[in-house]
């Protein structure tokens, strides 16, 4: 019965370890999960911050367009107009030649071409300084521009337009390339002040675009208001980020650059990089751009929460022009990674409880066979003595201090209730120096002289016999010994070979004989000190 309690105990106590380890490690995982749902939760200020870097680049871009010899052009373009339009006409009709008579005042009339170039280097320097122009260069610059306007005026004014935006644009870009080492990859577009489209960089025959302002929203408030203006356009039926800016010449606006990046995979990948979970662009349940897959990106839309290893969070955006939905940003993130590792805790604390629950009933069951063992060995000779065999010898050389002292106590206890005489009684003389290791000493009864009249004797006087009495004798035998050896050690007296077992066999053979001496139920000792010897004071007690 003690062996299954002791390991029924064992067994509890190992599975309630088990199920507090178990309800740990689902603490955490909860925890974990929360943390994890928390943050994407709260992804809306990293979507926000990813397009503020979107939108940054795009102004710097577009102010570097605005501020460039494009903008120049423009203002020139807005100024000479009229005469550039009249120009082309008279190219195509030339006008019948007039003879000149008599002498004409001041200098002939400056050609359109002339005129032009004269007042763009001039704005040019105004604008960028002397620097703009290197002295060897300027006239191959001049060269350069009066054809380029007389080939584009005789065209018409449009071309003029596409000319001085479409294909200075290139020269722009670059030259921010090379001062920002920022490569320009979104779509510029350039319109003028009323609002028509005159440059698209991806689109070479787009030009003349009347109305694009409006539909685009973003360079009509830009010419409007000023200022950058930023949001979501369409262009071509697709969704782009774009900025706009004003281009401005003496506090007008001449025209508007817009910078717009497409909203499709590309973006979605750089935002999740960004965030740190992965980014859905959709509008209503329409998929625009994502960074996962296009089947798994459309059930998240559509059910949220219906994907059980993401967290998903998602929140309105951006305002779509003209669409009656709004563009809305959903963050998700996989939570089979992290959890992935807690799986991993759970699997292996499982085989790890079961392995030590296995090895500890073992190695239990083990240890309680050898304790066992010894006790098996005292009952057997029990029944060997009850059995007639009244010279049986308990063995004693047990590892266990309990099941040694118990072999030797039963021995002794056999000796004492068959009246034979003790193991110290019978020791041969050569024998006797344990016996002198327990020095006896009575003390002088009252009234009666010592040896040594003035000399401190050891005496058992103050002591309470009755409190003596009651203490249990296996406290007492080791309390005794303890002191005993403590004795000897203070005194520097040898200590080696006595041992608890034979001391206190030698014990029982002193209280026996003196329990016959001074007819008493009991005799207990003193350990005390006399003449550099320790030494023990024998106290009858009678129950």
């Amino acid at each position: 019965m003690f062996k299954t309690r002791v390991i029924g105990l064992f067994v509890l106590m190992a599975l309630a370890f088990v199920v507090i380890a178990l309800w740990l490690l689902g603490s955490a995982e909860k925890s974990a999960v929360k943390t994890f749902e928390r943050r994407v939760a709260l992804a809306n200020p990293a979507v926000v911050r990813a397009h503020k870097i979107r939108e940054a680049e795009q102004v710097l871009v577009a102010r570097a367009v605005a501020e460039s010899e494009l903008g120049v052009a423009l203002e020139l373009l807005d100024e000479l107009g009229p005469r550039i339009a009249a120009h082309g006409k008279q190219t195509e009709v030339p006008p019948p030649a007039k003879v000149s008579r008599g002498r004409r005042d001041g200098p002939p009339p400056q050609s359109l071409p002339d005129m032009f170039v004269d007042r763009y280097v001039a704005k040019l320097k105004a604008r960028f300084g002397d620097s703009f122009f290197h002295e060897r260069k300027i006239k191959e610059f001049k060269k350069k521009e009066k054809q380029r306007i007389s080939e584009c005026a005789a065209i018409a004014v449009t071309q003029c337009y596409w000319d001085y935006t479409y294909n200075t644009l290139p020269d722009v870009l670059w030259e921010v390339f090379q001062r920002r080492n920022f490569p320009v990859e979104s779509r510029v577009l350039i319109t003028d002040a009323r609002g028509t489209g005159l440059a698209d960089s991806k689109r070479p025959k787009w030009s003349a675009v009347k109305g694009f302002a409006q539909s685009a929203e973003l360079p009509g408030l830009a010419v409007k208001n000023g200022g950058a203006k930023r949001g979501v356009v369409l262009l071509d039926n697709r969704m782009f980020f774009a900025t706009a800016v004003s281009i401005a010449y003496r506090g007008v606006s001449v025209g508007a650059v817009m910078v717009a990046d497409p909203i499709d995979d590309k973006m979605a990948r750089e935002d999740s990089d960004i965030v740190g979970a992965d980014v859905t662009y959709a509008k209503d349940t329409e998929v625009i751009a994502s960074s996962l897959d296009k089947n798994l990106a459309s059930d998240l839309v559509k059910n949220p929460e219906g994907i059980r290893e993401r967290v998903t969070a998602h929140f309105q955006a951006f305002p779509v022009p003209g669409g009656t939905g709004d563009l809305k940003v959903f963050v998700s993130a996989d939570m089979r990674e992290m959890l992935s590792g807690f799986r991993t805790s759970w699997n292996t604390l499982a085989v790890l409880a079961v392995f030590l629950l296995l090895l500890g009933v073992g190695l239990l069951l083990v240890l309680l066979r050898g304790f066992y063992r010894t006790f098996e060995t005292l009952e057997q000779g029990i029944h060997e003595v009850i059995n007639g065999n009244l010279e049986y010898q308990f063995p004693f050389d047990f590892k266990e201090g309990i099941s040694r002292g118990l072999g030797q106590s039963m021995n002794l206890m056999s000796l004492v209730l068959q009246g034979r005489p003790l193991p110290e009684e019978v020791e041969e003389e050569a024998n006797m120096a344990w016996t002198n290791e327990l020095q006896v000493f009575e003390p002088v009864p009252p009234g009666e002289k010592a040896e040594e009249p003035g000399a401190m004797e050891p005496s058992a006087e103050g002591v309470d016999a009755a409190v003596l009495g009651e203490e249990p004798a296996d406290v007492y035998y080791k309390r005794v010994y303890q002191e005993f050896v403590d004795a000897r050690t203070t005194l520097g007296l040898s200590v080696e070979g006595i041992n608890y077992p034979k001391f206190m066999e030698r014990l029982v053979h002193l209280e026996h004989g003196l329990k016959k001496k001074h007819r008493c139920a009991m005799v207990r000792f003193l350990v005390s000190s006399k003449e550099n010897e320790v030494i023990l004071i024998p106290v009858p007690i009678n129950r």
